[in-house]
C-alpha cells in the first residue's frame, strides 16, 4: 500500500511468501512447501536460472472481512 514499508532480512536460503491485507496493510509470512519445487520446474521448462523469488497474495485479513 502507498505510504507503507516492509523490511525483511533475506539470507538467500529462505523463500519469501506473504499474505497482505488490502484494507489495513497487515502482512503475514507463509510456509508453502509445495512451492519449493517451483524453482526447479521453471528451470526445466524454460532453462532460466532463478536467483530470487517472492510471492504475495492480496486480500482481506479476518479483522477486515
Amino acid at each position: 500500500q502507498e505510504g507503507q514499508f516492509r523490511y525483511e532480512w533475506r539470507d538467500g536460503r529462505a523463500l519469501s511468501y506473504h499474505v497482505r491485507c488490502q484494507k489495513c496493510g497487515r502482512i503475514e509470512s507463509l510456509c508453502l512447501p509445495s512451492l519449493k519445487r517451483l524453482k526447479s520446474h521453471i528451470k526445466s521448462k524454460t532453462s532460466f536460472l532463478v536467483n530470487d523469488q517472492s510471492l504475495e497474495f492480496n486480500g482481506l485479513c479476518p479483522d477486515c472481512q
